[in-house]
C-alpha cells in the first residue's frame, strides 16, 4: 500500500516536468485583475506519462539566465513580459514587489510564481496575438491566452485528481503552476482577490433620456383655425362642450326657431292660412252670398216697400 501511494506521488510531481527542473531555478508571473480573473497561457509540453507533447495551460514563466545577474524576480519579470507579447508591460517594481509561492522539485530545482495586480483596463485577447504576430512569435512560446474567473480556477485546483483540467478547456494545467496555486499564500491571494470584486458598490443604473416630441409639421396653404379656450377646472379634467353647440368645424350660434327657419335663410311670420293662396295674399273675401264665378257681385239692394 505505502509503495503504491509513493509510486502515485512520484508519478504526480514528474508529469509534465519541464528542463526548468533538472536541479535549475525558474520564475514567472501569474497576471490578476480587478474584475477578478486571471490570465493563463497554453504551451506545448512533454508528457512523462503519455510519453508525447500535449497543450497544457500555465502561468508566464522560464528558467534563469545570465542576464537576469541572479535576481529571480527579474527572470519572472523578463519571462512574463516575453510570453505576453510585450502586451501587459508590468514593471519590476510590480513584481518584487507582489506576493509569491516557491514549489520545490524533487531533483533539486524550484519554481518561484509571482501573483501580480494588474489595474486599468484589460487587454483583449486579440491584443496578444496582434503583439505576437508583431514580434513573428519570437521567444513568446504561448500559442493562446485566456481569462479564467479566481473562483473557477480555485475550484479547479481544490480538487484532488491525478489531473487538473483549467477551466472552459479539455486541456490540463501545467504541474508547477498547479502546485503553486495550492498552497497558501496563493489561496489567500486570489480569495482576497475575489472579495474585492465583491464588495464593490454596484454602480446606479443610468437615467433614461426623455424623448423629445415630434415636431409638427405645418402644411402649406392650410388655415388656422382657431380653437376656443376652455377653462380647465381645479381637478385638470376638461369640462366638454354641450352637444348642442358643438360641430365638427368648431362651435355653432344658438339654432334659430324651427318655424322661422328656411333653405335660404330665415322667413317673416307666415301669414294665416286662411290668406295664403299659390299666387299670393288675397284680400279679405266677400261674403258667401255675394260671390260668383266671375268674380266679385255687387251687393244687391233690398228696397223697403213704403206703407
Amino acid at each position: 500500500m505505502v509503495v503504491r501511494y509513493l509510486s502515485f506521488v512520484f508519478v504526480l510531481v514528474f508529469t509534465f516536468s519541464s528542463n526548468l527542473y533538472a536541479g535549475g531555478l525558474g520564475a514567472g508571473v501569474l497576471p490578476m485583475f480587478d474584475d477578478g480573473t486571471v490570465l493563463v497561457g497554453r504551451e506545448t509540453r512533454f508528457s512523462n506519462k503519455l510519453k508525447r507533447n500535449v497543450q497544457v495551460w500555465s502561468d508566464f514563466g522560464g528558467a534563469v539566465d545570465s542576464k537576469d545577474k541572479g535576481d529571480i524576480a527579474r527572470t519572472a519579470l523578463r519571462e512574463a513580459n516575453e510570453e505576453t507579447a510585450n502586451t501587459l508591460r508590468l514593471s519590476y517594481n510590480q513584481v518584487v514587489n507582489s506576493p509569491y509561492t516557491d514549489h520545490h522539485h524533487p531533483s533539486g530545482g524550484s519554481y518561484r510564481m509571482y501573483y501580480v495586480k494588474v489595474s486599468g483596463q484589460k487587454p483583449s485577447l486579440a491584443d496578444f496575438h496582434n503583439n505576437a504576430r508583431k514580434l513573428r512569435w519570437k521567444s513568446v512560446e504561448k500559442s493562446d491566452w485566456k481569462y479564467i474567473p479566481a473562483q473557477q480556477l480555485l475550484n479547479a485546483v481544490n480538487v484532488f485528481s491525478y489531473t487538473t483540467i483549467c477551466p472552459g478547456t479539455n486541456e490540463e494545467i501545467f504541474a508547477p503552476t498547479r502546485a503553486g496555486l495550492r498552497q497558501r499564500t496563493a489561496q489567500s491571494t486570489l480569495y482576497n482577490l475575489i472579495n474585492s470584486v465583491k464588495s464593490k458598490p454596484v454602480s446606479p443604473a443610468p437615467k433614461p433620456v426623455a424623448k423629445k416630441p415630434a415636431p409638427v409639421i405645418k402644411r402649406e396653404g392650410a388655415a388656422k383655425r382657431a380653437t376656443p379656450a376652455v377653462k380647465r377646472p381645479v381637478s385638470g379634467i376638461r369640462k366638454p362642450a354641450p352637444a348642442a353647440k358643438r360641430t365638427a368645424h368648431g362651435v355653432k350660434r344658438k339654432p334659430a326657431l324651427a318655424a322661422k327657419r328656411t333653405a335660404h335663410g330665415v322667413k317673416r311670420k307666415a301669414a294665416p292660412a286662411a290668406k295664403r293662396t299659390a299666387h299670393g295674399v288675397k284680400r279679405k273675401p266677400a261674403s258667401v252670398a255675394k260671390r260668383s264665378a266671375h268674380g266679385v257681385k255687387k251687393p244687391v239692394l233690398v228696397r223697403k216697400k213704403r206703407r
